[in-house]
């Protein structure tokens, strides 16, 4: 490759420098224009975009027009594949406007002359992501990729229901209740506990950033949590932070510890 291209319409309306040799464009992937950029594209690296594109043919489209007949393609998504293994419909939200599986994101590419080389998931992040390798034009691979059956997720809603009453069962067993983790969709998992008085959570976290902050359209502040948990059962909100938050925990000596990714 000649340069480096920066896509993100983020900066539509604002200023925007170029650095480092990277082309800054201030647009959406469908508004790219040849002469946007020099020569043809060798690698496209997408993170975290396509499930919130309402229409992520059109904006392929484009950009295979941009490519080389040899161009790589390495996208990463949320995986629908390891939200129904892992149960996490709490990740199902309004931000997303589509969810794929490494069938459908095959099958789009397939559309725009890419072949599916490989893929590989990611258990850490967002109840899981995938990761895909595509390559313009027709090549060999050896992955036969499953279609996912409504069923499946339909079985997966019902698990995720299951959890989520025995999860309210654990909290109401609890005196003097906290909540650790000001999540970004804690408002996603909070939506599911039914039972729940939203006005007296008291959301703690550890980010000196997020204290007094609150979140929108709710009774729900961020509060900077005590040195000392010994007189609280604790819940974890942050369920993607389970690991490090537990470990913080555990030098607060709290009376109890409370997860649903371990509620059965």
């Amino acid at each position: 490759a000649k340069g480096y291209n920066g896509l993100d319409p983020i900066w539509i309306g604002k200023g925007h420098s170029t650095a480092d040799g990277i082309n800054v464009l201030a647009k959406f992937s469908d508004e790219i224009k040849s002469d946007d950029i020099s020569g043809k594209l060798d690698l496209i690296v997408s993170c975290h975009t396509f499930e919130h594109v309402p229409s992520p043919l059109e904006s392929l489209k484009r950009i295979s027009e941009l490519c080389n007949d040899n161009a790589d393609f390495f996208i990463e998504v949320p995986s629908m594949e390891t939200l129904i293994e892992l149960n996490r419909i709490d990740q199902v939200f309004h931000q997303h406007v589509n969810y794929f599986s490494v069938y459908s994101m095959t099958e789009l590419f397939k559309q725009v002359g890419f072949s599916f080389i490989r893929n590989t998931f990611n258990y850490n992040m967002w109840g899981g992501t995938m990761i895909l390798h595509f390559k313009k034009g027709t090549h060999q691979s050896n992955n036969e990729n499953k279609k996912i059956l409504p069923k499946e997720f339909k079985d997966s809603y019902s698990r995720f229901k299951t959890q989520v009453e025995a999860f309210e069962e654990q909290i109401l067993k609890l005196d003097n209740v906290c909540y650790y983790g000001a999540a970004q969709m804690l408002p996603a998992l909070l939506y599911h506990l039914k039972n729940e008085d939203l006005s007296k959570i008291k959301i703690y976290d550890d980010n000196e950033n997020r204290i007094g902050l609150k979140y929108p359209n709710s009774k729900l502040h961020i509060h900077k949590p005590p040195k000392d948990l010994s007189d609280y059962s604790v819940v974890i909100t942050a369920l993607d932070s389970y690991r490090p938050i537990m470990k913080k925990l555990l030098s607060l000596n709290p009376r109890r510890i409370v997860d649903f990714l371990n509620t059965k």
